[in-house]
C-alpha cells in the first residue's frame, strides 16, 4: 500500500500540472486512489473470518467473508473513478498517449459496471486489467521524469 500511495503522489502531480490548479479530475482521481487504499486497509473482513475460523460460528463466518467480498468490490469502483479521470486528462489535455487515455476511460466505465455483477466470475477481468495499465502507466511516467532529469542535467 505505500508504494501505491506514494506513486498516487507523483500521479497527483503530473495530472495537477497538465489539467492545471483548478482541475477537478485531478482530486477525483487522487480522491479515488485514497478512497481505494483506504478500503484495502479496511477490507480485513476476510482475515478475521481465517483467523477466528474455529472460534466462528458458521453465519458470523459466513458474514464476514461476504462483508470482504462486498469490500472488495466496491474498490472497483474506486480504481474505476481514478482509471476514467486519469484518461480524461489524457485526452484532454495530452498528459498521456491516446492509447492509454481511452484505455483508462474504457476501463473506469467497465469497473463501474463490473461492481453491478460483482458476484461473476468475469466481473474480475476489468479489475485485472486495471493492474496492467496502472503499471503501464507508472512505467510512463516514471520513463518521463527520467529523461526530465537527463535534461536537468546536462
Amino acid at each position: 500500500m505505500i508504494p501505491l500511495l506514494g506513486f498516487l503522489a507523483v500521479l497527483r502531480g503530473v495530472l495537477r500540472r497538465a489539467e492545471g490548479e483548478a482541475g477537478w479530475l485531478t482530486l477525483v482521481a487522487t480522491g479515488a486512489g485514497l478512497l481505494f487504499l483506504a478500503l484495502v486497509a479496511e477490507g480485513g473482513f476476510w482475515q478475521i473470518a481465517l483467523f477466528r475460523a474455529d472460534g466462528l460460528d458458521p453465519r458470523t463466518a459466513r458474514l464476514l467473508f461476504d462483508l470482504g467480498n462486498f469490500s472488495f468490490a466496491m474498490q472497483w469502483v474506486m480504481v474505476g473513478a481514478l482509471a476514467f479521470s486519469v484518461g480524461v486528462i489524457g485526452i484532454r489535455f495530452g498528459a498521456f498517449p491516446a492509447w492509454l487515455s481511452w484505455l483508462g476511460v474504457a476501463l473506469g466505465i467497465s469497473l463501474v459496471v463490473a461492481r453491478l455483477f460483482w458476484a461473476s466470475d468475469a466481473a474480475v477481468i476489468p479489475y485485472t486489467l486495471f493492474w496492467a495499465w496502472l503499471v503501464a502507466l507508472s512505467v510512463l511516467i516514471f520513463r518521463r521524469a527520467g529523461a526530465h532529469q537527463d535534461l536537468v542535467e546536462h
